[in-house]
């Protein structure tokens, strides 16, 4: 009897992990082509995804994302730039990054209504406060503190 139940137990046990096996590799092929899209976008599916997130917060025109297109592709190339120099001090990193934000909000205030401008300036604030959080980003959080 001793037996029989531990034989049952055994086969209960065998039988839900043969029913829930082949659901993990299942999952780890839903994650695959996520996590692949990433990279395979590359710079200009970054810039589209910033540019709609953007449009989203801001309610942009059609022509306004038409204006802005441009200037999020430059800006992504003057960071890509900055953080591919290894012959600037981080100070004149920091320097820099300020000179190319502050760029992107006068070019921002020529394309954005008042009150688009001024959700703008509030979701930086609320992106720096989370970069400020995350235990991930340390150059981040120090970047802030040299700043000011």
């Amino acid at each position: 009897m001793k037996t029989s139940k531990l034989k049952w137990f055994a086969l209960m046990a065998l039988g839900g992990l043969m029913t829930l096996a082949p659901l993990t590799p299942a999952r780890a092929q839903e994650q695959t082509p996520a996590q692949d899209q990433k990279p395979a976008g590359g710079r200009r599916e970054a810039i589209k995804g910033r540019l709609e997130m953007l449009a989203k917060q801001l309610d942009l025109t059609e022509a306004q994302k038409e204006k802005l297109k441009p200037i999020l592709k430059d800006q992504a190339e003057q960071l890509k730039a900055l953080r591919a120099d290894t012959n600037m001090s981080r100070d004149d990193k920091m320097a820099k990054l300020k000179e190319i934000r502050e760029s992107l909000n006068a070019q921002l205030k020529t394309i954005l209504t008042p009150e688009q401008m001024e959700k703008w300036q509030k979701l930086r604030e609320n992106m720096a406060k989370r970069r400020a959080k995350t235990p991930e980003a340390p150059a981040d959080t120090s970047s802030s503190t040299n700043k000011n």
